[in-house]
């Protein structure tokens, strides 16, 4: 069998360890099919040799007709030789699997998808001709690769000497648009001081705000011996007894609290993102979680073009090609 690092050196498959494209180059990248599946295999997000599974073969990609074809002899009891004619798309086991968009336009749906503008669903369908439910659907399969970084790669917060602002807040619409929430989705948020804009946040979906809720999700993505601050919801007080040390904020009155000087801004922030981000009405639990998934990627890489780049190795992790080394 063929050495497979050569065979790397030579197709360059998954081997950019970090790119940060402006957006001109990226697109200047995508319009042509040939640069475009480059700069996927140089993802790992598309193989460009797999092995047959038949005879075990190195097959090269005919991307004229997006075929991975075993052509090899092999020889077969009371016959002389036969070939292989083993095929396999190659698209096959990766994002792109029966996609009938070219590529080209799929990675356009991705940097839209990945931008901070707030109509994505209507730009999308205007630059790449396609009807809302497709693009829809493809949101919805971004979102999967972002909740699978998100779960992969996230890690508590705080810790001894540390401080993290936690706050909760109720997403949804309330009735004839207006007043209190009739219905909605409770979420939990908390960020660490000192790390604004540096990933280190988190947001969960609970079913309430109760001290047992409260308790059970701090201890999870809190270390111990963190210094919190919060609101003065009477959920919080227990916390003093878990291990925490707990300030307390009147967000109705001031951002700062006078006797502790301890600022309440940074959640207040986070409500922002996540709302602009968060459709109006009609969401069911994982509809939310998808967006906060969303927030919470772009909190841990703010850099837009280290961000598309961290998007493909997750899409390569996620949906993984047939390629000897994947």
């Amino acid at each position: 069998m063929e050495d497979l690092n050569v065979c790397v050196q030579r197709c360059g498959y998954n081997t950019c360890s970090g790119c940060s494209l402006t957006n001109i180059e990226f697109i200047r990248i995508i319009l042509d099919e040939n640069m475009a599946r480059n700069f996927l295999i140089q993802h790992g997000a598309i193989a460009c040799h797999v092995l047959c599974p038949r005879c075990g073969a190195r097959l090269s990609a005919d991307w004229t007709k997006s075929l991975f074809r075993c052509r090899k002899m092999t020889r077969i009891p009371k016959r002389k030789y036969q070939k292989c004619e083993t095929s396999t798309s190659v698209f096959q086991g990766t994002l792109f699997e029966r996609s009938h968009l070219s590529l080209t336009k799929i990675c356009i749906l991705v940097n839209i998808f990945l931008s901070s503008q707030d109509e994505k669903v209507s730009e999308a369908m205007l630059e790449v001709d396609c009807s809302r439910q497709t693009v829809l659907d493809w949101f919805s399969l971004y979102q999967e690769v972002v909740a699978d970084y998100i779960v992969r790669c996230s890690q508590s917060i705080g810790g001894v000497g540390k401080i993290v602002e936690i706050d909760e807040a109720k997403l949804g619409e309330g009735k004839h648009n207006h007043g209190c929430l009739s219905h909605g989705q409770w979420v939990i948020g908390g960020v660490e001081r000192k790390n604004r804009g540096k990933g280190k946040v988190f947001l969960v979906t609970v079913e309430d705000r109760s001290p047992d809720t409260l308790i059970r999700v701090i201890e999870r993505f809190v270390k111990p011996g963190t210094t919190i601050i919060s609101d003065c919801w009477k959920g919080y007080d227990a916390l003093q007894t878990e291990g925490f040390r707990r300030f307390a904020a009147n967000h109705s009155l001031k951002f700062v609290n006078p006797d502790t000087e301890a600022p309440t801004q940074d959640p207040e922030r986070l409500w922002v993102e996540v709302r602009r981000v968060v459709f109006k009405a009609g969401f069911r639990t994982e509809d939310y979680e998808g967006c906060l998934c969303d927030t919470l990627f772009s909190r841990m890489e703010p850099c837009y073009g280290l961000r598309r780049h961290l998007f493909w190795k997750a899409a390569a992790s996620l949906y993984s090609p047939d390629h000897p080394l994947a």
